[in-house]
């Protein structure tokens, strides 16, 4: 139930960003071929345990966000400095507004989002960049 609530929530969160028209895609997993940019893809890393205290454990839900973008030669400064750079700003805010789960089924939760690398690759439908982020839900639960 977790993951699902955590995962809906994103989604959410992407939307907003959506409805300004800044994503024309948005995939809760990496398996999907995109077929409009700019595009969001994110799916869970991992989950890792820590003990609070006795009775409670902190539970940290990683998933792994990537904002694709598809250039040409002639357009690859509009990219980087355009649109990649506004969306990044755009989801980041949305993050930081649209976060409101102060809790899941009871237990409280955090939120932390953090960007990595901004890569570019020759693939089969062009020049494509992408921007990963890395999103960290802790979750305080009873053991």
């Amino acid at each position: 139930m977790i993951y699902t609530t955590i995962t809906n929530k994103i989604e959410d969160i992407l939307n907003i960003v959506k409805a300004d028209n800044k994503i024309a895609e948005i995939h809760s997993n990496p398996t999907t071929k995109i077929q409009s940019y700019p595009a969001a893809i994110f799916f869970p890393v991992s989950v890792e345990n820590d003990f609070e205290t006795n009775q409670e454990n902190m539970k940290n839900y990683n998933f792994s966000l990537y904002l694709v973008c598809q250039a040409t030669q002639s357009s690859i400064n509009e990219v980087y400095n355009d649109i990649l750079s506004n969306l990044n700003d755009a989801v980041l805010q949305a993050f930081d507004s649209g976060w409101d789960l102060d809790s899941i089924d009871g237990h409280r939760v955090w939120v932390k989002i953090e960007s990595g690398d901004i890569t570019t690759s020759t693939e089969q439908d062009g020049l494509i960049v992408d921007s990963h982020f890395s999103i960290q839900i802790k979750v305080l639960t009873n053991n």
